[in-house]
């Protein structure tokens, strides 16, 4: 055996065996062959490949047609030619992969070879600390960031559609005594089931925050008149306190609420935040008889 044909057969080796999925493509983007990895990742094996042009593999999900992607037609100069798109495989499914292109001439043939790296993985484990960044773990309610994110996008919104808006800030009664007296488990199931009656009080578009330790920030959108503030901060008073069983003994969990209105009380979430707390503190000295804060 030569050395040229000792190379080109540890290539072939190399190109088959390779753990990522791999394709060779001619001229028109046709396959001319695909390695086993390829096989695994989309189920189509070399058979059903072969002279196959690559959109055969294209998904709805992509914004540029695959062709066009592995043919260098849509990369320009800027680009590193490694992003992410949709394969379509055999199952039916789409799955994302980071796709590299490389193109060669051959006895002056243009040959492409593109690599697919599954990256559907990745991406949910990506996902998946994003959200918990963004929530918090106990209720999976957004966290004091997101809500300060949401808070913005509401206020645009807002602006652009001449609406009110309402910052709202729930605070549980007596929690801390509770939490002493029963601990933290009670306390956290009281938490998990106070943040679940908010959800299911407020309409689709309004936001449910838990703002930190026993203390809830809502948002209200879509505000025409005043009126509307006070009809869901009295429809949230009618649904508390509500039970929550320690063993076998009922507990009773109320809240105090103080509210803020966009644009009349303040125009930015501080100025709003600490109206409503500075609201929701003379409810609670309402409800300790004003013996506390």
């Amino acid at each position: 055996m030569t050395n040229k044909q000792l190379t080109n057969e540890l290539a072939l080796f190399a190109f088959t065996q390779n753990p990522i999925a791999m394709v060779i493509l001619d001229e028109n983007a046709a396959l001319l062959n695909i390695n086993s990895a390829f096989e695994r990742l989309t189920g189509y094996n070399e058979i059903d490949c072969h002279g196959k042009p690559i959109s055969f593999f294209d998904s709805d999900k992509n914004l540029i047609p695959l062709s066009e992607i592995c043919t260098q037609k849509k990369i320009d100069d800027k680009d590193e030619n490694n992003f992410e798109i949709y394969l379509h495989c055999k199952s039916g499914k789409d799955i994302l992969v980071r796709k590299h292109v490389q193109s060669m001439i051959v006895e002056n043939k243009m040959y492409t070879i593109c690599t697919f790296e599954d990256i559907m993985e990745e991406k949910r484990m990506l996902e998946h600390f994003q959200h918990l960044a963004m929530h918090d773990p106990l209720t999976g309610l957004a966290n004091r960031v997101l809500l300060e994110e949401q808070y913005e996008m509401a206020e645009l919104r807002a602006v652009r559609h001449r609406q009110k808006m309402a910052l709202l800030i729930c605070d549980i009664n007596g929690f801390k005594e509770y939490n002493d007296r029963y601990g933290h488990e009670f306390g956290d199931k009281v938490l998990k089931k106070v943040s679940k009656k908010l959800e299911e009080l407020l309409r689709r578009n309004d936001i449910v925050s838990r703002y930190g330790g026993d203390e809830f920030v809502l948002i209200l959108e879509d505000i025409s008149h005043s009126e509307t503030i006070s009809k869901i901060v009295a429809a949230i008073k009618t649904a508390f306190p509500i039970t929550v069983m320690n063993n076998d003994k009922p507990c009773l969990i109320s809240m105090s609420i103080g509210s803020a209105c966009y644009p009349s009380d303040g125009r930015n979430f501080s100025e709003l935040i600490q109206i409503a707390d500075r609201n929701m503190y003379k409810e609670k000295n309402n409800f300790y008889g004003g013996d506390r804060n």
